[in-house]
Formats: structure tokens, sequence, C-alpha cells
């Protein structure tokens, strides 16, 4: 999705926004942005701002579980030794 806006010196700028949000062409948005890159910009939306690190979250978690029970396998296995 591009995303258009004008940064408050009055420059235009236009980027890619991959994110789990979409907007109709158009629709206004607040865009968050660095003022000395005003291409490391993300509009103002959870899933704009949180989405990949919701996601490397849950990768994260999901490893953590299934070290823990290869953990405890390990462990049950090596008590009966």
């Amino acid at each position: 999705m591009k995303v258009r806006f004008t940064t408050a010196d009055g420059n235009i700028i236009e980027y890619h926004q991959n994110s789990a949000v979409s907007y109709k062409v158009g629709h206004k948005v607040k865009v968050l942005y660095d003022p000395e890159n005003a291409y490391n910009a993300s509009t103002n939306a959870p899933g704009a701002l949180w989405f990949k690190s919701t996601i490397i979250s849950l990768i994260g978690t999901a490893f953590i579980i299934g070290a823990y029970g290869e953990w405890k396998q390990y462990k049950s296995i090596k008590s009966k030794y």
C-alpha cells in the first residue's frame, strides 16, 4: 500500500507501507515519521505499529515452548538411566 503525506516543512513524501492495515485511496490517516528521515514512517495504527513485533513474539514463544518440551523429555529420559 502506498502512503503519501506532507511533512511539517511542506515536503511531500510517498512510501510503501507493509502491514496488516489497509486503507482506501484518499483515506486520511495520521503518519508518524522521523523529521530527519521522513521516509522512515508508519501510519499511526496498531496493525502498522505492532504487526511485525507481534509475529516475531509469537514465533519466539513457540520456540521457547518447544525447547521446554524437549528439555522435559530429555530430563525424563536421563532420569531413567
